[in-house]
């Protein structure tokens, strides 16, 4: 997690971005997901928020090209439940990951040189 300095200056980059920090915590839960190769599905985020606002969020992220859809892994039928709907970082979506961790890590990097 993030110093309060580091908080700041990734608030101020997502606003320029013009990503909210709610599609940016998903987004960055997607990832996550993915690299743990657990189909990321919108149900999944029904315990922190009201379905139709996951609902929305997915939406949008999908309409500003950071996920898409993607066929499930018929490999993982043994650990989860079979969805027809799954997502995955586009090419985009991963740049921004990696925007953001830069930035982290530089912030931090100038905090601990300060």
């Amino acid at each position: 997690m993030p110093l309060s300095l580091d908080l700041f200056a990734v608030l101020f980059a997502l606003n320029r971005l013009e990503i909210s920090i709610i599609q940016f915590t998903l987004l960055y839960s997607i990832h996550q997901l993915n690299l743990s190769l657990i189909p990321a599905r919108p149900s999944a985020f029904y315990e922190l928020l009201h379905k139709s606002h996951v609902a929305g969020q997915f939406k949008e992220l999908r309409d500003r090209g950071l996920i898409e859809y993607v066929d499930f892994n018929p490999m993982l039928t043994h650990t989860v439940r079979k969805v027809s709907k799954c997502h995955q970082l586009t090419e985009k979506g991963r740049k921004l990951i990696a925007s953001y961790n830069y930035l982290v890590k530089d912030t931090q990097k100038q905090a601990k040189n300060a």
